[in-house]
């Protein structure tokens, strides 16, 4: 039985992952096609296409389908993420972010391959394991959240403090992880 793109987003948002990578597999061509029209200042065209799968990401967490096909909710959604990336990089405030080294520069974006997903989701895990023992607890919190693709504002938000503690203990980690010679 062949199941609709919309009826996929409802099972994935009750948790059956083969709807959920299903339908990461067939819209990756939909956000790669949106990332090439995008230029983030300070990232790489892998940077943009993770950006776009986060707002693919949201699409299927967010469907509702009393507003209209799963397509057309995807591709506002992943144009939206594009969008709000585009302008967080071109702030001047942002300048130091935009030089600096990512936190996970050896985890890259799965680009539709289901066993580069599953090996991407085991380095997130291998280095949470590693670093957690000398990470705090609000640090610890931190890194999943981020690593889970939430902004520093929606971790803010979650862990009801300032995006600039959040931005601090990024930093920390970071400084950590370098320390500990973790990166793989």
């Amino acid at each position: 039985m062949i199941m609709t793109d919309e009826t996929l987003a409802l099972k994935a948002q009750q948790g059956d992952q083969a709807a959920f990578e299903q339908l990461l597999a067939s819209y990756t061509a939909l956000v790669r096609s949106r990332v090439h029209g995008f230029f983030l200042l300070g990232a790489d065209a892998e940077d943009a296409m993770q950006e776009g799968m986060i707002g693919l990401f949201r699409a299927i967490r967010d469907y509702d389908p009393e507003r209209g096909p799963l397509r057309a909710f995807a591709d506002l959604c992943v144009r939206r993420q594009l969008t709000d990336a585009v302008r967080g990089a071109t702030r001047s405030k942002h300048a130091p972010l935009n030089s600096a080294t990512p936190l996970d520069p050896a985890i890259s974006t799965d680009q539709g391959d289901p066993e580069r997903a599953l090996l991407n989701r085991e380095l997130h895990q291998t280095l949470i394991e590693q670093i957690k023992p000398v990470l705090s607890r609000m640090e610890a919190q931190v890194l999943e959240l981020f690593l889970a693709g939430e902004r520093y504002t929606e971790i803010a938000g979650r862990l009801n403090k300032p995006p600039k503690s959040i931005d601090n203990a990024l930093q920390r980690i970071k400084a950590k992880i370098q320390k500990q010679e973790i990166l793989l």
